[in-house]
């Protein structure tokens, strides 16, 4: 990896650990802390074994109403605890949301995590996310609370019927569908 690219990752990596440890909530993967040895960075954070919610349907089909209605109940109270953080996750989906069989869902993986105030963000013109879960703002390059609540929207139609409510053959294809579908949505409310 280029040096560039290489100190921009370690940015990322300092970013989501510090994201993630101002966070103190059940339902969030806990950070402990971060190591750097031999310019290296390590977070050591709560070990979760857990399947994800796309393990869980891909192995299992879709989810009861019941456990779909809990489930958008528990990221939703993570994600307000993020959001009053001062904290954008920027990349709810399915893979995001651990599901252990003895407690309440867990978000992880604060990777892209938007920090209010924090002017060293992202690059221009790249777009950062998961297409089928991503808030038709957010492929502008504007994400706020309400893409975060989008995406845990998109997670729980992917929950409730297997299969994400965009799609599309390439990342592009599927952003278009997301932008399209807003678009006809809006255009059908008023």
């Amino acid at each position: 990896m280029p040096d560039q690219r290489h100190a921009a990752t370690q940015q990322r990596i300092l970013r989501e650990a510090r994201a993630a440890a101002r966070l103190s909530h059940p339902g969030v993967v806990t950070v402990h802390g971060v190591v750097q040895d031999g310019g290296q960075i390590f977070i050591v954070m709560e070990l979760v074994e857990a399947p994800n919610l796309e393990e869980v349907v891909a192995r299992q089909g879709r989810l009861a109403g019941e456990r779909v209605a809990a489930l958008g109940l528990e990221v939703l109270s993570a994600l307000e605890a993020a959001h009053r953080a001062g904290i954008v996750h920027r990349d709810v989906k399915p893979s995001n949301i651990l599901l252990p069989e003895d407690a309440s869902a867990k978000l992880s993986d604060f990777g892209i995590a938007q920090l209010q105030g924090d002017p060293q963000l992202t690059a221009s013109g790249i777009v950062l996310g998961s297409p089928a879960s991503m808030a038709p703002e957010q492929g502008r390059g504007q994400a706020g609370p309400a893409a975060d609540l989008w995406s845990r929207g998109a997670s729980l139609y992917f929950a409730a019927s297997g299969r994400p409510p965009f799609g599309g053959d390439s990342v592009v294809a599927t952003l278009a569908a997301v932008a399209l579908d807003a678009l006809i949505v809006l255009l059908t409310i008023r």
